[in-house]
């Protein structure tokens, strides 16, 4: 199956690493993320770790996983979490992006969030104020 999660690891010189399991799953369905949930982009920001993922609740007709459910529309969409400490997760309950993106990678610049995100456009960016909700978005130039 594809019943994906997010695991934590810890390393005393960013080489080696002990794998300390899963600690970010998929949500109760008929939630948006309630498939999978994985490719994380995890920051400090000085308070809290921020974490931004993709999910989805489905797969497109043909996916060859014959358990998992399966929509025409099926689309990956980006969560938001916070932790205290990188164990524990607050899921926010809603997507926050949607444009069937994943494989995020989400930095702090210039006082907005900005976003490099995969699509069945290419490779894109949007850029946000809170992290939250997109003010601008782009398909990256070749």
């Amino acid at each position: 199956g594809v019943t994906d999660s997010i695991g934590h690891a810890v390393s005393d010189d960013g080489r080696k690493w002990t794998d300390e399991g899963a600690v970010f799953g998929p949500a109760t369905a008929p939630a948006w993320d309630s498939l999978l949930v994985g490719r994380p982009s995890v920051f400090h920001d000085g308070r809290q770790f921020r974490m931004w993922y993709d999910g989805r609740k489905d797969l497109p007709p043909g996916a060859p996983d014959p358990m998992a459910p399966k929509s025409a529309t099926s689309r990956r969409f980006v969560g938001h979490a916070t932790s205290p400490d990188g164990k524990t997760w607050t899921r926010h309950p809603e997507a926050v992006f949607g444009e069937d993106a994943g494989g995020i990678h989400v930095i702090r610049h210039g006082g907005a969030y900005l976003m490099v995100y995969e699509s069945r456009d290419g490779t894109c960016w949007a850029r946000s104020g809170d992290g939250l909700r997109k003010t601008a978005s782009s398909r990256l130039k070749d």
